[in-house]
């Protein structure tokens, strides 16, 4: 029975992937009559008025179909070919079960409702409650599988039953909007779904995972947690819209240059999901977590110095000699040259204290046992600095030295 339901299950997941591949390559056709469209009142974000769009285009002397073609490009590659090719890689690799289908699945529904879902719906209008609604369930059954990654079952075993709180939104949402006297509860239910499924996975990387199991937690906690530090970075045109709308051309290139730093940045969770589920070369995925975290640290902090010190140099130009444009970004631009490798060098080294102590302990210890043996001579001295060394790095059980002894006639050639 279990069998029959499964080999169902698997050739309705083949058929709705089938279907929304096709929804995909069918909004690619239709792109050049959509962007022909909308270039003429195409807007970075909602921040930006049309009007306000075209006079940076037209300081920059940019074609607002050119940008708008851009724009499509980028969600393609990024958001939408990528998603996709990762769904299929794990459908080729882990169809055998459920979860893996599951998460083909979900791949696949992102890839298509967050790139290119709009040409269709222009076409077909009929079709505008399936977009509208499918980028919702897609970002929703991204949660879900937070409760039960990276092997298939529910951690703790009671979240399975907070999928019937991510069922009532999907119904709300193709019922249209809560009544305003539930709309705080409307707004509060889904925060509170959102934390249960990242504290799922908290649970299970301290209570519940295997060693395999925990790095694979591991890489999507870190990840999620890289996201959430480059999350003010991408919001900064919402936060500050008035910072970029004033610089007009300027403003307009940080602006989309920020919006498609956001479209690489949504693609790093499905990466880690490939990566941690297929399992290739996982006990090196503290290196990649210990460089995505400095990096993007460091990016975000680099964003916040340079925004902030245009804001001031603004202010201090424009009373001092009137001019508040490129004097201020080449002085922020120098700025930021000069931060970056004393800043990465500085939080590189603060990660390493906080979350690789032990590595950080053992580099010291290394480096101290070459300053050692570069000045030391006396090899009793050396073999007991190297026992120690070994017994600080690796805490063996017991720890012996065995010294070649060389006979003779090699020492005879050897000296000659």
């Amino acid at each position: 029975m279990a069998t029959k339901l499964f080999s169902l299950a698997r050739v309705a997941t083949l058929a709705a992937i089938a279907f929304f591949i096709a929804m995909f390559i069918l909004n690619l056709a239709l792109m050049p009559q959509f962007v022909a469209v909308e270039a003429q009142t195409w807007t970075p974000n909602i921040t930006w008025t049309p009007e306000a769009t075209r006079a940076a285009l037209a300081e920059l002397g940019w074609s607002p179909l050119v940008v708008v073609y851009f724009f499509k490009i980028i969600q393609l590659l990024v958001t939408g070919v990528l998603n996709i090719a990762v769904g299929l890689l794990i459908l080729a690799r882990k169809s055998q079960d459920w979860f893996g289908l599951f998460v083909a699945l979900v791949f696949v529904i992102l890839g298509t409702a967050v790139s290119t879902s709009a040409p269709l719906v222009q076409a077909f209008p009929a079709l505008t409650p399936l977009y509208y609604n499918l980028g919702t369930i897609a970002w929703q059954l991204s949660f879900i599988l937070f409760y039960v990654f990276p092997d298939g079952r529910f951690v703790p075993r009671w979240t399975r039953w907070l999928l019937l709180g991510w069922l009532g939104l999907n119904v709300s949402g193709f019922f249209g909007q809560a009544p305003t006297s539930i709309s705080l509860i409307s707004l509060v239910i889904p925060i509170l779904l959102v934390f249960s499924a990242l504290g799922s996975q908290v649970y299970r990387y301290f209570r519940y995972a295997d060693a395999i199991g925990r790095q694979q937690t591991k890489l999507i906690l870190y990840t999620v947690l890289v996201y959430i530090i480059l999350l003010p970075v991408m919001l900064l045109p919402f936060i500050a819209p008035a910072l970029f709308l004033e610089n007009g051309g300027t403003g307009l290139i940080w602006t989309i240059a920020l919006r498609i730093f956001g479209n690489v940045v949504s693609i790093l969770l499905p990466l880690a999901i490939a990566i941690a589920i297929l399992r290739y070369r996982l006990w090196d995925i503290d290196i990649i977590i210990r460089k995505t975290l400095t990096y993007a640290l460091v990016v975000a902090l680099l964003a916040v110095v340079y925004f902030g010190s245009i804001i001031l140099l603004q202010q201090l130009f424009a009373q001092v000699i009137g001019d508040r444009s490129e004097p201020i970004t080449i002085l922020s631009t120098l700025a930021i040259a000069a931060l970056f490798v004393p800043l990465r060098n500085k939080i590189q080294d603060v990660i390493d204290r906080r979350f690789y102590r032990k590595k950080y302990d053992a580099q010291k210890v290394l480096q101290k046992f070459s300053e050692t043996v570069r000045d030391e001579t006396d090899l009793d001295k050396l073999v007991a600095e190297l026992v120690n060394v070994v017994q600080e790095t690796m805490q063996p059980r017991s720890v012996s030295v065995w010294l070649r002894k060389t006979d003779d006639r090699r020492r005879t050639t050897d000296e000659r």
